[in-house]
């Protein structure tokens, strides 16, 4: 993987060293973890000739994948690294290809094959290839070695040869246009085998299309038995499928020996002339004649790239005698000084300045010096002609800064020259532009989660580069950080952000920069922001920018699943509910589960509200019936969420889980007496079976009245197999006396915090029955008859004395019994009655019948309270009981408050809002009236001052029991005193929402006396500081009014709030001093005071800008 990454970032040959912890980082982000396997099978080499198409495939799987999770990498080995020549990424599904002509087809790779197409392979494209497949989050590599060749033509020289006894002849066998180099070739005959001597085989030449020719000869000297022999010619080369075999057939003549010699004599007499002749003209060339040396241009790359060496040659021919000297120098840019850096003499064969050839050659503006980018190096060659070369090569490391204008100069001192000659060559020195891959991101972005954006800039030279992250967000343009062209020049627009950069220098002296930018990012600010890493190279001028939009999102958190009830029973609706919140998108799926079964039925989710900060929040409900087979079951509310995909923990932070603790109450519990009719001082049995209950702990107790009865036989729990429920049996016997005639006995069950009672009435033979109290009619009103009737039997009623209480008072009238009847158990039946006309005093009193029988030792009592509703009250109007008014005189005002019950009441006068105090105002005592409710009245007097020259009166009545309130105004104006009644009525009831206008004079005392508005103390508030907050709250005081203050929907503490009284009782003055939030920097938040006097609400709200 980290050779991998390596390339990924030099993206040229060469060599990179990054640091551990940037290889380790760069994993990380890539999600190249070896954690599931894959595997690419080994091939053996392939074997292509020239200019043919070659594939190499790449088999990784066989079966269909999906290409977005496929990434896949060619590369081709050099001496000195690897070269990437094609890259294909499934996710966006891009193709790249740097080796011309190359390809890649989708289908082969979604079944399995990262098959590379190369047509007409050249031989420089042979070597080692290396295929690197991604499929997330695992990689696999596998190597492939790619043999290129050209089958050789072959031929021999004569397919038949014949040869005079006594004479030599050579056959040759050449193979023509082959690669690679190696090869062989033997010769065999047919008569003695393998021919080991008698042959010579050439050095092969190489052709401009870098094949190779090749001859072998054979030297043929026969005898007379060697007539008719066969020889063959066998080729072997690696292109060939196998060995090649080219024959020739020898014929032996006999030798003429007369014809030979005359021949011979002939042809030597003639050669000999020729070579004297041709003797004498070369001595003369070649030793007497002087020739001057030729100068060729200094030839090389037009263009010479920073820091990659490069060689320029420069040409001397044709001179003669050898004798010359070549000063190599250069002319630097910018301070015009000459350099000689090397010097070379025939005579010496040296690279020292010899003292001579520089008395000759410098002047007094070259200095020589030893420059360590620049060698010179010259080679004298002589030639058959008589005459000399010198080749002459000057080996440069080019540097921008040093070297860009500069000028090379070679001069050259012989005899055949009148003064010496210099040939020249102006430098032109260029960087590399950098090559920006996109931005790289993880795969999950998630709010306020640190991440880091990573840009690779590869391939520059020379380093100077000015880098800049950007963000536009909604057409704005924000610049977050910028470094450069130095390497430690950073400037930071935000403390947001963090920029880190790796960087890698090369042997060729490139360049490679991973800049990271590092930030948490958040909804409101960088959701589908664009960030752009823009470059400027300096060298170059070359500028390109790369972009990457941001989408954030947040993961959805789930709070306790809640239960209502907490404790829920069979057969009894249950409620679940689970609140999702701070998740972004707004778009979620919602699933509940009762162990591994999905439910759904009966689900409802909310509306997606959006909170502080763009993050949602939901509210999921379901609603079951559980049964006894659900105890122990867990109920699950799983989320599905974009911003979950692709994290590791899936499954453990999108589920809340509820175990179900399922109780089944006791259905009923009914009480059996044995026997049925039991009779003073006999035996009696009270039992009770408590049944259908889980789980099967409970506690069951007796009562009499209130106090516990000991002992009481309870049985074990018994677990009935049909309804897989619980049951359990108890019984309580005693001997009664009349004492407990009409007692009440109870049976309390108390199973799992629950308490279940059942009572039973112990009714002795022989002693009365007495029943409720019932009411006629029904529906009680006030001033309507009624009749109270008790009715009583099982005894003879002139044993009995009956009685009639209001609360504790007897009654002594309006009492009467009816004659007894008789019913089918010949039991006698009494009816008491007591006939009433029910007033407001009768409201919530209670009524009592006393029945007390001759043999009991107390009363049997029975009680009742009469169903009278709460009557709310009436107002008069105001009336003004002054004589004559007179600014100067008392002003006496009456009201009259009718037809209400009960009769707790209270009346408050005041001035506008300003209450009068209570000594100024008299009120009479409720009384019943002509309509049988209560009535009262209330009168203040008080003498006007000169700022009561227009003035309303308020009368307020308040009436708690039928949560009333109601009011009078009455208008006042003095100039010529005059009076107008307002004859409105307010009427509200305190339960009203707050902030609700109210009707009439009201909303014209509110505009008229509207409260001032709340200040701040504090100069320029900024977060995470105290602020102080004033507000004058007119008409009020401390002890009459409750004043809150509230930071958005949050109260603020108490301890925070000071309330002060003006010592002109015009108000009083509200502080609250409080810390803000430091998350709130920049923020507007509102401060709501909230005055709360007799059931209205006054809201002030202030919108406090933090900086």
């Amino acid at each position: 993987m980290a050779r991998l990454l390596e390339s990924l970032l030099r993206g040229h040959r060469g060599t990179v060293t990054l640091k551990p912890l940037t290889l380790c980082y760069l994993a990380f982000c890539l999600l190249s973890a070896e954690s599931q396997e894959l595997k690419i099978l080994d091939a053996e080499p392939i074997k292509a000739l020239v200019n043919e198409s070659v594939t190499i495939s790449c088999m990784f799987g066989a079966r269909v994948w999906d290409l977005k999770i496929i990434g896949i990498i060619w590369y081709y080995s050099l001496k000195n690294g690897e070269k990437a020549i094609y890259q294909f990424d499934g996710e966006r599904g891009m193709h790249k290809a740097t080796r011309p002509g190359s390809t890649m087809l989708i289908e082969e790779i979604r079944n399995g094959n990262g098959a590379l197409h190369l047509p007409h392979i050249q031989f420089n494209e042979e070597g080692e290839y290396k295929c690197v497949v991604f499929v997330t989050p695992s990689k696999a590599e596998g190597k492939f070695l790619l043999e290129v060749s050209a089958q050789p033509v072959t031929s021999l020289s004569s397919k038949e040869v014949e040869v005079e006894i006594g004479t030599e002849k050579s056959v040759s066998c050449l193979m023509e246009g082959f690669y690679p180099q190696a090869f062989e070739i033997s010769w065999w005959t047919s008569k003695y085998g393998v021919i080991s001597k008698d042959t010579c085989t050439a050095y092969p030449e190489k052709n401009h299309d870098g094949t190779y020719n090749v001859i072998s000869h054979l030297r043929l000297q026969p005898s007379i038995e060697d007539n008719k022999n066969v020889y063959t010619c066998i080729v072997h080369h690696r292109s060939l499928p196998g060995p090649l075999r080219l024959n020739t057939t020898l014929t032996v003549k006999e030798k003429d020996d007369s014809l030979h010699v005359l021949i011979g004599a002939v042809v030597g007499t003639i050669a000999l002339c020729i070579l004297i002749v041709i003797g004498s003209l070369c001595l003369h060339k070649r030793w007497l004649k002087i020739a001057a040396p030729k100068v060729t241009e200094i030839t090389g790359n037009d263009v010479l790239v920073h820091m990659e060496p490069t060689t320029l040659s420069c040409q001397i021919t044709g001179f003669r005698p050898a004798n010359i000297t070549v000063a190599f120098s250069f002319v630097q840019r910018e301070k015009k000084r000459t350099i000689q850096f090397y010097c070379w003499h025939s005579q010496r064969h040296t690279d020292e300045n010899g003292a001579e050839a520089n008395k000759i050659l410098l002047s007094e503006q070259v200095t020589t010096e030893n420059v360590d980018s620049i060698t010179g190096e010259a080679d004298l060659v002589s030639h058959g002609d008589g005459t000399y070369s010198l080749p002459c090569n000057i080996t440069i490391v080019p540097d921008i800064d040093k070297h860009d204008g500069a000028e090379i100069c070679l001069t050259i001192k012989h005899n055949a020259l009148a003064k010496p000659i210099q040939q020249k060559r102006l430098l032109s020195v260029v960087g590399r532009g950098p090559k920006v891959s996109e931005i790289m991101k993880p795969l999950r972005i998630i709010h306020q989660e640190s991440i880091t954006l990573m840009c690779p800039i590869n391939g520059f030279k020379p380093r100077p580069l000015k880098l800049t992250w950007i963000k536009k967000n909604h057409s704005k343009e924000e610049k977050l950080v910028e470094c450069g062209p130095g390497k430690d020049e950073v400037n930071y627009f935000s403390q947001k952000y963090l920029l880190t950069t790796s960087e890698s220098a090369f042997e060729d002296g490139t360049f490679s920069i991973l800049s990271a930018l590092s930030f948490a990012p958040s909804i409101t600010a960088d959701n589908e922001a664009e960030f752009l890493c823009k470059i400027h190279h300096c060298a170059t001028k070359k500028e390109d920018e790369k972009k990457l939009m941001l989408y954030v999102k947040a993961q959805p958190t789930l709070d306790p699943i809640q239960a209502v009830p907490e404790t829920p029973c069979t057969e009894d609706q249950c409620t679940l509910s689970c609140r999702i919140h701070s998740f972004f998108p707004q778009t979620l799926k919602v699933h509940w589960y009762k162990n591994d079964d999905e439910v759904l039925e009966n689900i409802t989710i909310s509306d997606v509200s959006i909170g502080p900060g763009g993050l949602c929040s939901c509210t999921t409900i379901i609603e079951f019936t559980p049964c006894i087979k659900d105890i122990g079951k867990a109920f699950k509310c799983r989320v599905s969420h974009e911003s979950l995909k692709d994290h590791k923990s899936f499954g453990k932070i999108n589920e809340a889980t509820w175990m179900l603790n399922l109780i089944s109450s006791p259905k009923s519990l009914e009480i059996l007496c044995e026997p049925r009719e039991p009779i003073e001082g006999e035996n009696v049995t009270l039992s009770c079976v408590v049944k259908d209950y889980y789980p099967p702990e409970c506690e069951v107790r007796w009562f009499k009245g209130f106090q516990p009865i000991e002992p009481a036989i309870v049985e074990a729990p018994q677990l009935c197999e049909e309804t897989e429920l619980y049951r359990r049996k108890s019984k309580l016997t005693f001997t009664p006396t009349k004492d407990d005639h009409n007692a009440e006995f109870s049976l309390e069950v108390i199973h799992h915090g629950r308490q279940l009672r059942r009572m039973h009435h112990l009714i002795l033979k022989d002693f009365p029955i007495v029943q409720n109290i019932e009411v006629v009619p029904q529906e009680v009103m006030y001033g309507k008859p009624v009749t109270l009737s008790c009715q009583v039997m099982g005894c003879d009623p002139n044993d009995l004395t009956i009685t009639w209480f209001q609360k504790s008072d007897q009654i002594r009238n309006g009492f009467s019994s009816r004659p007894p009847q008789n019913n089918i158990k010949d039991n006698t039946i009494r009816y008491f009655d007591l006939k009433l006309i029910p007033t407001a005093l009768h409201y919530n009193q209670e009524f009592v019948c006393k029945v007390k029988h001759k043999n009991l030792p107390q009363s049997i009592n029975k009680q009742i309270y009469l169903p009278l509703k709460p009557q709310p009250p009436l107002l008069s109007d105001i009336t003004i009981t002054t004589a004559e008014p007179d600014v100067t005189k008392t002003l006496r005002m009456c009201i009259n408050v009718s037809n209400f019950a009960p009769k707790e009441i209270h009346i408050k006068w005041y001035n506008s809002w300003m209450e009068f105090p209570k000594e100024m105002v008299t009120c009479s005592e409720p009384q019943i009236g002509n309509r049988f409710l209560y009535c009262a009245s209330s009168q203040i007097e008080f003498k006007p001052e000169s700022r009561d020259r227009d003035i309303k009166i308020r009368c307020e009545v308040t009436h708690s029991s039928t949560n009333t309130v109601l009011e009078k105004i009455q208008h006042f104006n003095f100039k010529g005193w005059s009076t107008n009644i307002d004859k409105k009525n307010t009427e509200y009831s305190h339960t009203q929402k707050k902030n609700s206008p109210r009707r009439g004079c009201e909303a014209e005392i509110q505009k008229e006396e509207q409260p001032s508005e709340i200040q701040c103390l504090t100069s320029d508030p900024k977060a995470g500081e105290t602020v102080v907050l004033k507000y004058f709250i007119a008409g009020c005081s401390t002890r009459s009014a409750d004043v809150s203050w509230f930071d958005g929907m949050y109260p603020i503490d108490e301890d925070c709030i000071q309330n002060l009284d003006n010592k002109d009782k015009s108000g009083c003055i509200s502080t609250v001093t409080f810390p803000t939030d430091s998350e709130n920097k920049g923020r507007e938040c509102e401060i709501r005071c909230e005055v709360t006097k007799d059931y209205e609400t006054i809201e002030k709200t202030y919108i406090l800008k933090l900086t």
